[in-house]
């Protein structure tokens, strides 16, 4: 095998393991210095591209303006310029939002026979565009730079991008870091490793982000803390992954709530790691990407699948985790399984679609008797669960349940009489620690008794006097 078919399999086994990113990459610097296909090298970027090469002059912000500078480059170079990829890294800030490295070699061979080769770093940000077969990574942002020798001793290029009102020392310092601001898919804040994540640096993506005009007001408004607008339900859970973060060595990357000056909350995606400042302070540098829309599309789902199509009520999948997680909370219950005597009469009398008016009319007046924080979930057919998380609540939740009956006996005398439908009810109540599985076996076997005794009756008894004959 060749020197040039060993490149090539190296080449194809490096798509494959990296993927799309990679070959986004690729494919874009073959079309744009190899082939020199204009067309090609744009259909790669996306509308809000920019880019930065290595001279001063090479900055497009923009396809319009890479296009113009594409041109002139082939003026001044028409000959295929080649190159490599090694040590690539990439790096997934959100779904769908990656940035990578690589070090990169490029040269050309001159009509004189002459090789000419630089070596040159290449960092870019892509995200992915479209849905299904038809989605593709496109490229937001492309840096080539050489290692500089005339940066000041100590001094860090991510930090001084990050500072709000940063000044860099030449003019393409200045466009570089109104560039990164853009192309970033969130905003970029520092804080100090100290109790309370003492702010020390916010750009303006953050602080818009946040609601804020300026840093000083963000410092003056939070005590100067970034764990101040983090949601108060959420800092224990913040404190606790980045501390676990330090002892690790590795970057964190977490969810929480971020509370705005408005006093609103957005969801936020946090990806971030420690370092240190210039004096050697212990800091953390992250990037924060606002996913509210991703959030709160996923918790309507959620819900949906939760819910009982016919009723409106949650369904058993959704009712069990509801009241699962309320027992986990708090170990007090009144738990009862509701069941519609003779409903069979109702389809076989009405029809089906008389049927569904009758479930839902039950099912709507026992959310009306029982609101939230109680629970109303159909198991399915006509049967149903009401959960009361106090067991406080017995004679209450009694009267409830026999208004819940009077009415029902009510409407089935009003629409379908020949049914004969009624309501029984058996519940169990308590404090002490429950499953759902155990609550569901106990109030089963009362709604047994109930039923044994003559249907269209309410019965609730006392959970642990189920232990010796009731299985767990």
């Amino acid at each position: 095998m060749s020197d040039k078919e060993k490149e090539k399999e190296l080449l194809l086994m490096q798509l494959q393991g990296e993927g799309d990113v990679f070959e986004t990459i690729y494919g874009f610097f073959q079309s744009y210095l190899t082939m020199g296909d204009e067309e090609e090298a744009l259909s790669y970027l996306s509308p809000r591209f920019h880019g930065i090469g290595i001279r001063e002059s090479e900055v497009a912000i923009g396809r319009e303006e890479f296009r113009q500078m594409f041109r002139q480059e082939r003026q001044i170079l028409p000959e295929p310029v080649y190159f490599r990829l090694e040590g690539w890294e990439q790096n997934t800030v959100a779904p769908g939002f990656h940035v990578c490295f690589a070090h990169m070699e490029v040269w050309t061979i001159s009509p004189q026979g002459e090789e000419a080769t630089y070596r040159v770093r290449m960092s870019a940000t892509l995200h992915r565009e479209g849905e299904g077969d038809a989605s593709r990574y496109v490229i937001d942002g492309v840096h080539l730079s050489e290692a500089s020798r005339r940066q000041e001793e100590g001094e860090i290029f991510y930090f001084r991008l990050a500072e709000e009102g940063a000044q860099l020392s030449r003019q393409v310092g200045q466009e570089l870091q109104r560039i990164v601001s853009q192309v970033m898919p969130g905003g970029i804040v520092g804080s100090y490793a100290e109790e309370g994540f003492p702010f020390y640096v916010a750009n303006q993506k953050m602080l818009r982000m946040m609601g804020y005009d300026s840093f000083p007001q963000l410092m003056e408004e939070t005590g100067g803390l970034m764990l101040s607008v983090v949601h108060p339900e959420d800092r224990e859970f913040v404190v606790n992954a980045v501390n676990n973060s330090f002892r690790t060595g590795e970057q964190y990357e977490i969810q929480y709530r971020l509370c705005r000056k408005d006093g609103s909350c957005i969801w936020v995606h946090d990806i971030g790691r420690k370092t240190v400042d210039g004096e050697g302070r212990g800091a953390i540098i992250s990037v924060v990407i606002d996913i509210s829309q991703q959030v709160n599309t996923k918790n309507h789902l959620e819900k949906e699948l939760a819910l009982d199509f016919l009723t409106g009520v949650r369904n058993r999948k959704g009712g069990e985790e509801q009241i699962s997680r309320m027992l986990q909370e708090k170990p007090d219950y009144l738990f009862v399984m509701i069941d519609l005597d003779n409903f069979k009469q109702v389809n076989d009398s009405y029809g089906h679609d008389q049927g569904d008016r009758a479930l839902q009319y039950a099912a709507g007046e026992m959310e009306a008797l029982f609101p939230e924080p109680a629970v109303v979930c159909r198991l399915g057919g006509d049967e149903f669960i009401i959960f009361v998380g106090a067991s406080s609540q017995v004679e209450e939740t009694r009267e409830k349940l026999q208004k819940l009956l009077c009415c029902y006996v009510r409407k089935m005398e009003e629409c379908w009489p020949l049914a004969h439908s009624t309501i029984s009810a058996g519940g169990v109540y308590g404090d002490q620690p429950m499953t759902f599985a155990q609550l569901y076996k106990r109030a089963d076997q009362v709604l047994y008794q109930v039923k044994q005794k003559g249907k269209g009756r309410i019965q609730l008894s006392p959970a642990e006097i189920f232990r010796d004959f009731c299985a767990v």
